[in-house]
């Protein structure tokens, strides 16, 4: 999609996100190209910041912000949102765990691995936060979390953001395609998000079987002709579009 869908106009997917997809709960929206993952991920941080939520809205790369930025501005328009009411900042992860770590731990750097300062040390990330206070974790994870193209960020994350929702009730939603993978070493299916995050929210929660994220599969295709999704599914092994 082009435009931003006003939330009158989504489709019968989309609105059933929109309207029953719980504001207190993991989240985790899946789909193929072009149906409509980041609208529901402007949608759902709208109405978080209408339910007086902190948000932080972290994306893969600058290209993906610049047009999301002007979308939740739409959005926000349409709600009659202020900028004032809630803190809200988007931004891609590199910056916004940059910023907690600096925020929480004055250091400058999150740690990386020697020698690829864009490759977080996730060992190091883990054993740091996973040994921290609770009120430590809480001024890290202070907002409500949307990560749009989900897929390009390594299990670790989830492994840590699973273990955090249970200890400190962070709350995020998760917006992926494993079929779009851009990053050669850092990503993950949509098996291994599910996984390592109900893993960690198990084994901080005590061994539990319970599954912590709500699921909700987009299917249609509004980015290309009937045609043209037609011949590209001859191709394509991953969720099928309508």
């Amino acid at each position: 999609m082009s435009y931003l869908p006003k939330h009158d106009d989504l489709d019968k997917e989309q609105k059933e996100i929109y309207l029953n997809a719980s504001l207190n709960r993991p989240v985790l929206i899946t789909g193929p190209p072009g149906s409509g993952k980041t609208v529901m991920g402007v949608w759902r941080s709208v109405q978080l910041m209408e339910s007086n939520f902190d948000m932080w809205y972290v994306a893969y790369n600058n290209t993906l912000i610049s047009f999301t930025e002007t979308w939740l501005e739409e959005a926000s328009k349409e709600q009659n949102l202020q900028e004032a009411d809630q803190d809200f900042s988007i931004t891609t992860f590199h910056s916004w765990f940059g910023k907690k770590y600096w925020r929480v731990f004055r250091r400058r750097k999150f740690p990386h691995v020697h020698g690829d300062s864009f490759l977080p040390d996730w060992e190091e990330i883990q054993n740091t936060l996973f040994n921290s206070s609770e009120d430590i974790c809480k001024d890290f994870f202070s907002e409500r979390l949307v990560i749009d193209e989900g897929q390009d960020f390594s299990p670790d994350l989830y492994s840590l953001l699973g273990y955090m929702h249970i200890k400190v009730n962070l709350l995020v939603t998760v917006l992926m395609d494993e079929n779009q993978r851009l990053d050669r070493v850092q990503n993950c299916t949509i098996d291994e998000m599910r996984s390592t995050f109900n893993l960690f929210a198990r084994e901080q929660r005590g061994g539990t079987n319970e599954q912590y994220l709500d699921e909700y599969a987009l299917t249609n295709n509004y980015r290309n002709t009937k045609q043209i999704a037609e011949v590209a599914a001859l191709f394509y092994n991953g969720i099928q579009t309508q």
